[in-house]
């Protein structure tokens, strides 16, 4: 197998589990919360979503620093990196700035630092996927071109359980806001391509889970081979329910349910469900 690491950040939405059985090295982003700052998954995701709760402010998340990636990029493997959307986040451009800084002075090892344009579990699938490629002893080069030409594959949808944070931010109105909530209706997004947009709002939340499954296999045949990643913003049954959904006449390469992180959950807010399979 050849001397390759993967590395990510942590907007990836990795489980603890996953990141130790596929060795990725996962890098914190920064999150703001007022007058409080701290790394991404140095608390449960429970609090975070408890504090997010109680703050009048959206969150904030800054990128690791050149510093932080450059430290992570010691040692002597060659290097696939894999960041958040350059549209979401710096991290991107922070990663790349640290590439070219340590090329300079190490003109052997090859570093490759790419924009997943998603973020969360498609991103992790990027990872994962990385790391298998390099269990088959693909080439560095190799892998870096698949990555690059299975990342505009995936297919990404989510549902947001409310628009709290989208107030918060001033993208809706909070009368908006208060319509859509008194009408019990669920916001569908669809990530990819460095874009998250909303499609369409759905009247009920289960309604929306399965108008997720509806969207996914429109645009896909045979899941035989495909993994499906479920990630929750502190909703686990509501992730469960949709793992049934999407199974149930389906079966897929490998199932994953994970949690959506502090850095995803800021856009998210808390109770997003979101499905990605690649």
């Amino acid at each position: 197998m050849r001397n390759i690491r993967v590395i990510t950040d942590s907007a990836c939405d990795l489980s603890t589990e996953l990141v130790k059985k596929y060795g990725i090295t996962v890098i914190p982003l920064n999150i703001h919360i007022g007058d409080e700052t701290f790394v991404d998954r140095s608390v449960k995701n429970s609090e975070f979503y408890k504090k997010m709760s109680l703050s009048k402010e959206l969150p904030k998340t800054s990128h690791p620093s050149t510093e932080t990636f450059l430290e992570n990029y010691e040692g002597d493997e060659d290097l696939i990196v894999i960041t958040i959307s350059s549209q979401l986040s710096s991290t991107y451009y922070t990663a790349s700035l640290a590439q070219n800084m340590c090329e300079q002075n190490d003109k052997i090892r090859k570093i490759a630092v790419i924009d997943s344009e998603v973020g969360s579990i498609g991103q992790g699938q990027l990872a994962v996927i990385a790391t298998k490629l390099i269990e088959e002893d693909r080439s560095f080069e190799e892998i870096v071109d698949i990555l690059e030409k299975i990342k505009k594959r995936i297919i990404f949808y989510g549902v947001l359980e409310n628009l709290d944070n989208a107030i918060k931010s001033e993208r809706i109105s909070p009368l908006t806001g208060k319509i859509v909530g008194a009408l019990n209706f669920n916001v569908i997004i669809n990530i990819g391509n460095n874009v998250v947009k909303p499609i369409g709002t759905v009247k009920g939340y289960d309604t929306a889970l399965a108008s997720i499954q509806n969207l996914v296999f429109d645009r896909i045949g045979d899941v035989s081979k495909k993994s499906l990643f479920i990630g929750h913003a502190n909703n686990l049954p509501k992730a469960i329910i949709m793992k049934n959904i999407m199974t149930k006449y389906n079966e897929f390469e490998s199932v994953h349910i994970v949690e959506v992180g502090a850095s995803i959950g800021t856009y998210t807010g808390e109770g997003a469900i979101l499905v990605s399979v690649l």
